[in-house]
């Protein structure tokens, strides 16, 4: 039987040391008669790099599909394996639910199987409001008036229940979701058991984080360097991440009270979705003690070499693409 595999994320669920394992171990999936398709990540070799998988465009339009689909047609492999974070979004927006099983069927696939891992939503806030400065450069928002944004960390809770909607009356497409919050320790383990392969084939790189949380310290800076230049994570996040990626971080957590307000708010959708996934892996309701910022900033040996490094690069980069100029004294005279 071929079967479509998609591992739809969504974000901040550990999808990028996912997307590694797979990666790495291609081959061994392969024999198992699953091809994970070649996709941006195909000539990356270093585990430690951040990736949004083989499959960031697969839901872009039903062309997209269709295209991603003939692609990867192979007569000896019965079965495909996609991976992305962004498809969970793809899938809502551009209607993929009204062609994903048609299209399947079309070119040979008997079942689509999709795989799904939620967050617990006061975590999954904070880990996005992280994200986004991260990522887009968001240097205004704050732990205190994290309300101020309430999108943060409430999208995906109720695409999720959207999904559901959208996904019940399919016979051929089935999904199963899992809380990343109760099983982050064994993700390959889970994904395994999804694509029904022993978890013992997949190499696993010999960092514990791809793509891991800054620190406190770390993130006040990328919010300073933000709001002078703009997204700027590939000069400061990224090269933290990727050469400390077994830092520890703290545990950070917003004021009880934002944190009751995101539960109370999420709670009519919680208590919908929740129905409708097995019970050791439904949303829990996770408020914890909020964090409290230290006085001062603090930086290790390693982590100054890798910003310096990242940073003075840029400079001497910049510094070759205008070497050619050669400045021009200009004299004003002034009329009296």
């Amino acid at each position: 039987m071929a079967t479509l595999y998609i591992h739809i994320g969504h974000g901040k669920t550990g999808s990028s040391w996912i997307q590694t394992c797979l990666r790495m171990s291609r081959d061994a999936l392969l024999q198992k008669g699953i091809l994970y398709a070649p996709g941006d990540d195909r000539y990356l070799n270093h585990p430690n790099r951040i990736t949004s998988g083989n499959g960031s465009n697969l839901f872009k339009s039903k062309i997209d599909f269709e295209n991603h689909l003939k692609e990867n047609q192979n007569r000896e492999v019965a079965s495909l394996l996609f991976s992305s974070e962004h498809i969970f979004w793809d899938i809502i927006e551009s209607d993929a639910d009204r062609y994903l099983e048609e299209t399947a069927k079309v070119h040979g696939f008997d079942q689509v199987k999709l795989l799904l891992f939620i967050r617990n939503p006061i975590a999954m806030a904070v880990s996005i409001w992280q994200q986004r400065i991260k990522r887009r450069g968001d240097h205004d928002v704050t732990l205190s008036n994290l309300h101020e944004r309430m999108e943060i960390g409430y999208d995906s809770v109720v695409f999720v229940e959207e999904l559901f909607t959208r996904l019940k009356n399919y016979s051929h497409v089935d999904l199963t979701v899992r809380n990343y919050s109760v099983c982050r320790d064994r993700l390959i383990e889970v994904t395994a058991e999804w694509l029904g392969v022993p978890a013992g084939i997949f190499t696993q790189p010999a960092i514990r984080r791809v793509n891991r949380s800054l620190t406190w310290s770390e993130l006040v800076f990328q919010k300073s360097l933000n709001s002078i230049i703009g997204p700027s994570g590939n000069l400061f996040s990224d090269p933290l991440c990727e050469n400390l990626p077994d830092m520890e971080h703290e545990p950070i957590f917003p004021p009880v009270a934002l944190q009751k307000a995101i539960w109370d708010k999420l709670s009519p959708h919680i208590e919908r979705i929740n129905d409708q996934i097995p019970e050791n892996h439904r949303y829990q309701c996770d408020i914890q003690e909020p964090f409290s910022p230290p006085d001062k900033l603090t930086f290790s040996p390693e982590q100054i070499n890798i910003i310096s490094e990242s940073l003075g690069n840029e400079i001497l980069r910049l510094r070759n693409l205008h070497s050619d100029y050669i400045p021009v004294k200009v004299i004003v005279f002034s009329v009296i």
